[in-house]
């Protein structure tokens, strides 16, 4: 099949049961290869010196998302130019792993480790990281040259968006941890070690009883025309789910009897969600689509809702609530628990941390909630008549 390549085409190139392969209109030789899988690869044709007697290689220019079209287009045309020369720019890029650059070891690393052991969402998350900031700074590099002073420049260069910054710092790190492990680079070298992340502003906000109200007010408005997106702000709240968590619920997974949802898939594994009375109310409420198989189910058919943040935007605006995020609507559930007097463990669980640090973030909630106990139980057993003003303290020592 032949077609112009370009960014939005290859991505809207549906997998199938078998390898796809898509030639170039414009540069001979130039393709992309969609597995199915749904991973799109680009590569190039070509024939050393040229001519039917030319040795002939296909070798791969790099994963899509990594490399943008415009650039796997830019060294096709740069090898294929090489080749013509009688120069095979395979050899030279196998000839020595000291000349292995950053942008060569990505492809690698994305092979390896970011498509096998993470999720789709977290790969998303690290093309982004990849091609937008690591390798138009640090891509063309040797990985084994890579030092702490080429890390530290770009971390620097990424200082007014800190939170991206280390994100970005995290990246790298986990990179050269594997370039160690893989011997692109000797051990103990991960140049990342020493650079110190910047100091980030909590992201955290949890609505108050107030805002609660005013956002269920704007949702009774809002139900009879947007009864999945209102139903996915509820199940949010009462919760504490994850958005990916509660947009992928299906029926076949949901226990009303038991008050039961499956997580069959969730960020930290396999879990159940306890099902509170709210929660069971709102799913009993949901009208179903005959033959789709989500709880909340998309526009298309088998398939789950989507633009949920579009709806939130509005929501938020209307309630007055613009700076609070989908994912504080967590954090409220959060916060809710350890105010009533939940241990950090038991919202842990709730929440579907693995590690129990994570929920440490509360903490400073559970003293109050632990004070106000306290305070609570002393009022019970004096019933106030051992409590005296600072006049009455100060009348006795003068008597």
């Amino acid at each position: 099949m032949h077609q112009k390549l370009t960014k939005k085409y290859v991505e809207n190139l549906s997998p199938g049961t078998s390898d796809q392969i898509i030639w170039d209109t414009e540069i001979a030789g130039f393709g992309v290869k969609v597995t199915p899988t749904g991973k799109r690869s680009y590569f190039v044709k070509y024939r050393v010196g040229g001519g039917r007697n030319g040795r002939q290689r296909k070798p791969s220019i790099g994963v899509h998302g990594i490399i943008t079209c415009i650039q796997a287009r830019q060294i096709a045309q740069d090898w294929l130019s090489e080749a013509r020369a009688g120069r095979d720019p395979l050899q030279a890029r196998q000839s020595s792993s000291k000349a292995e650059t950053l942008a060569m070891f990505c492809d690698i690393y994305v092979e390896r480790h970011i498509v096998p052991h993470l999720k789709e969402k977290t790969q998303k998350d690290y093309a982004g990281l990849l091609a937008q900031h690591i390798l138009p700074n640090l891509g063309r590099l040797s990985v084994r040259s890579i030092s702490r002073p080429d890390i530290l420049k770009l971390h620097t260069k990424m200082s007014k968006t800190p939170y991206q910054a280390n994100r970005v710092l995290a990246l790298l790190s986990s990179l050269f941890n594997r370039a160690e492990e893989w011997g692109y680079r000797a051990e103990g070298t991960n140049p990342c070690h020493l650079v110190i992340k910047f100091k980030e502003k909590s992201r955290e906000r949890s609505l108050s009883e107030t805002e609660i109200a005013d956002l269920e007010r704007k949702l009774k408005k809002m139900e009879v025309q947007n009864p999945y997106p209102v139903a996915f702000t509820r199940l949010a709240l009462l919760t504490g789910a994850r958005k990916n968590e509660i947009l992928h619920l299906k029926w076949s997974d949901v226990d009303l009897i038991k008050g039961k949802m499956l997580l069959r898939d969730s960020k930290t594994g396999r879990r159940s969600i306890s099902s509170n009375s709210p929660v069971i109310s709102v799913l009993e409420s949901l009208p179903r689509i005959y033959g789709n198989p989500y709880v909340l189910p998309g526009a298309k058919a088998n398939s789950h809702l989507v633009n949920v943040n579009k709806f939130w935007a509005r929501v938020r605006q209307q309630a007055q609530i613009g700076d609070v995020r989908i994912h504080d609507l967590r954090h409220t559930f959060a916060s809710i628990g350890v105010s009533n007097g939940l241990s950090l463990s038991l919202v842990g669980e709730l929440l579907g941390h693995k590690n129990p640090s994570t929920t440490n973030r509360y903490a400073y909630l559970a003293d109050k909630s632990v004070r106000n106990a306290s305070e609570a139980i002393g009022q019970a057993i004096v019933g106030g008549s051992w409590i005296q003003t600072p006049e009455q303290r100060a009348s006795d020592i003068q008597s």
